[in-house]
């Protein structure tokens, strides 16, 4: 059976099977293959061996459809660059800029994570906190900065799964996510 990417479900099943191996407690057969491979027949191959590459190294069993779907969307954003020390750390380091550097010099950020997490909560905003507003304000910085951590902490396993892939596997799945988002726009101007 051929999907409209010209990928047949044997090869996802090719691909799909030495992964196998590494969980012995999977019970997965031919069939269960089969099924993966018709939800995931509009997956390219390296995409797809880049997510179970990156499964491999974070889950104790046998991904779900979903969670290798999950995998191939979040190493779609980090490539495409979609991404819009602990919380307490950079809560820290935001007040000592408001403090010695002030609003209106030029910051410099520890991590791509705090100025991230900066910029979303406000550089200004957190300039005209009033002392009453402080520990209320703490808490949302910090609840933004986890999220930009944990979104930097993906892109960190996106890069070591593309480093993890063999030969020039890597670099052809990111020219290709490249030359697709770099068409996208394109795709819109014309459907208008």
């Amino acid at each position: 059976m051929k999907d409209l990417n010209g990928l047949t479900h044997s090869k996802i099943i090719k691909l799909l099977t030495p992964y196998l191996t590494v969980y012995p407690a999977c019970k997965l057969e031919a069939s269960g293959l089969m099924l993966y491979a018709r939800a995931l027949q509009d997956v390219p191959l390296d995409e797809l061996d880049a997510a179970m590459v990156r499964l491999m190294r974070t889950s104790k069993f046998f991904p779900t459809v979903a969670e290798i779907l999950e995998a191939v969307k979040t190493t779609r954003e980090v490539i495409g660059g979609k991404d819009t020390g602990g919380a307490g750390a950079a809560w820290h380091e935001a007040m000592e800029l408001v403090k010695n550097v002030g609003p209106y010099r030029t910051w410099t950020y520890s991590s791509p994570a705090v100025e991230r997490a900066i910029k979303q909560f406000g550089k200004m905003e957190l300039c005209e906190l009033e002392t009453t507003a402080v520990n209320t304000a703490r808490a949302q910085f910090m609840r933004i900065y986890n999220a930009e951590a944990d979104r930097e902490r993906q892109r960190e396993d996106v890069r070591a799964t593309l480093k993890a892939l063999p030969g020039n596997r890597a670099m052809d799945l990111v020219k290709r996510l490249v030359a697709n988002k770099a068409m996208e726009p394109k795709k819109l101007r014309a459907a208008e």
